[in-house]
């Protein structure tokens, strides 16, 4: 991955988190992001077309009813957040999935996207996202974000 699209997934990231999930979202070290979480959610999707590959977010689980009372519009406390979390944290990877493949081929990309597939990291898997040479790590409310972007192809 070249140091523009390095940055360009990393201010994609950014803005989709703040846009879609209402979180104020910075990039750090992977150095930086400090204990592994105990317990995390992962949501991937994998695209194909002009570009074939893969996209994951993993974050501690108590950040997706975050993410879902910040899209519902309550309190994050609220039963309809914890209900709706996962739905919510898939939903954000979708968004980031389909503007990260926009950015990556000034929009004239075409593809075709999975469902978002969500699964719970204990430790071992936190880390081994964490140690893949993609991985970006973010910090949103002071909470550390994995992101893994796979992707191989031709741009548009």
């Amino acid at each position: 991955m070249t140091t523009a699209d390095s940055r360009t997934l990393r201010e994609t990231f950014c803005r989709v988190i703040e846009t879609a999930a209402f979180l104020c979202g910075e990039p750090v070290a992977k150095g930086d992001v400090g204990k592994t979480p105990e317990d995390a959610v992962c949501a991937r999707m994998r695209f194909s077309g002009d570009l074939t590959g893969s996209i994951a977010v993993a974050a501690p689980a108590p950040l997706a009813p975050l993410i879902a009372a910040n899209m519902l519009g309550v309190e994050p406390d609220a039963s309809e957040a914890r209900d709706r979390s996962n739905d919510a944290f898939r939903e954000m990877v979708n968004v980031l999935c389909g503007q990260v493949l926009a950015a990556m081929t000034d929009g004239r990309g075409r593809f075709g996207l999975s469902v978002p597939e969500l699964s719970y990291l204990h430790p071992a898997g936190w880390q081994a996202i964490l140690d893949r040479p993609g991985t970006m790590a973010f910090r949103a409310e002071g909470v550390p974000i994995l992101l893994e972007v796979q992707a191989q192809g031709d741009r548009a």
